[in-house]
């Protein structure tokens, strides 16, 4: 961790809880929010996921551009082959999954 944001001890998951409300309804580079609060990709990519579960506000991470898009995401089709797509990482979903197998987060 960066000493840029602070020093000691700090409610990770509190603080991406503020930003994600801060930036409601705009699609942000995961790796900006993470310089945002001085954290690592990967460690803020995991809160997110834990938090996906706890907040009214919709996380949706676009694999394609590498954005967070934080808001309401797209609904989501199912088809018979498949159990729709995920809505954190809209990875494809295969029938009857319970969490997604690219990101971990609940489909449910």
């Amino acid at each position: 961790m960066s000493p840029c944001c602070c020093s000691g001890e700090r409610d990770i998951e509190s603080d991406v809880l503020v930003a994600v409300y801060e930036h409601v309804g705009e699609r942000i580079q995961l790796s900006e929010l993470a310089d945002e609060l001085c954290m690592d990709e990967d460690e803020l990519r995991s809160t997110i996921v834990k938090l996906s579960a706890k907040t009214t506000v919709k996380l949706v991470f676009d694999r394609s551009t590498g954005e967070l898009v934080i808001g309401e995401p797209k609904g989501v089709e199912k088809t018979e082959e498949t159990g729709g797509t995920c809505a954190y990482c809209n990875y494809p979903l295969p029938e009857g999954a319970h969490y997604c197998p690219s990101c971990g987060s609940s489909v449910e």
